[in-house]
């Protein structure tokens, strides 16, 4: 940020590392509490990378406070599968200005997090404190988006630039089975694979990514790639101490 970029998504060189091939065009799309993807093509400096808008961030959010704390998030989608979408908030939500924005680009709970979900409620309680919508309508309504989201930024951004051959699908989303399905159904025809089939567990993917990125910092080289997020030049990441 100091050289004048956006302080995410950190792991573009690692994806470039890990997936880069001669002749393809891949995107890595991560789904953690805020989504964000890489196009990885081969040559470094035509990688892209932004976040997308929200991951998990809003739907987590809303299963804790829609179960007041006793549930944290929704097991493989069931809760949302069962309800239906609420079209009007759908419509506003998926005018938010973020979408909007050009690369490079990044957000953050603060915009897609608790306030948000909070807020929706609050618009569909009554005066008696009593939710005049069925919480899975909301929780299908906030996955519908999530997903649309994700894929306007293929849609409007990554696609007129460049033909990918492939999705990899990682970050804790990837349990959410009609969060993924949705998304298989938006991005068709292109293919989404898990990138526990290039042998990296889903878990494993984030600190994978930092230990290359340690690597760079400890070999004294950039763990940044300029374009991907708007800095002046390359930067040493992180700080290195010592007890």
């Amino acid at each position: 940020m100091a050289a004048g970029g956006q302080g995410a998504p950190l792991v573009a060189l690692a994806d470039y590392i890990l997936f880069h091939e001669k002749g393809k065009a891949k995107a890595i799309q991560n789904i953690g509490g805020i989504a964000n993807l890489t196009i990885v093509q081969e040559k470094i400096q035509d990688v892209m990378a932004f976040d997308t808008g929200p991951g998990m961030s809003l739907i987590d959010e809303a299963v804790r406070l829609l179960t007041k704390g006793k549930a944290h998030y929704d097991i493989n989608g069931r809760i949302a599968e069962k309800g239906k979408v609420m079209p009007s908030l759908l419509e506003e939500l998926l005018s938010h200005p973020f979408l909007k924005k050009v690369p490079p680009k990044s957000t953050g709970r603060e915009t897609f997090g608790r306030d948000m979900v909070q807020g929706i409620i609050r618009k569909n309680t009554d005066r008696k404190g009593k939710l005049k919508v069925a919480p899975q309508d909301i929780l299908r309504t906030l996955t519908e988006f999530t997903a649309l989201s994700i894929k306007m930024a293929y849609q409007e951004i990554v696609l007129p630039r460049v033909n990918i051959s492939e999705v990899i699908l990682c970050g804790g989303g990837c349990k959410n089975s009609y969060l993924t399905g949705l998304l298989k159904r938006e991005l068709s025809p292109i293919k989404l694979i898990p990138i526990g089939e290039y042998g990296i567990p889903y878990q494993a993917k984030e600190a994978l990514s930092f230990a290359i990125l340690a690597n760079e910092t400890l070999s004294g080289r950039g763990g940044n790639i300029p374009n991907a997020t708007g800095a002046r030049h390359p930067v040493i990441l992180g700080k290195v101490t010592s007890q």
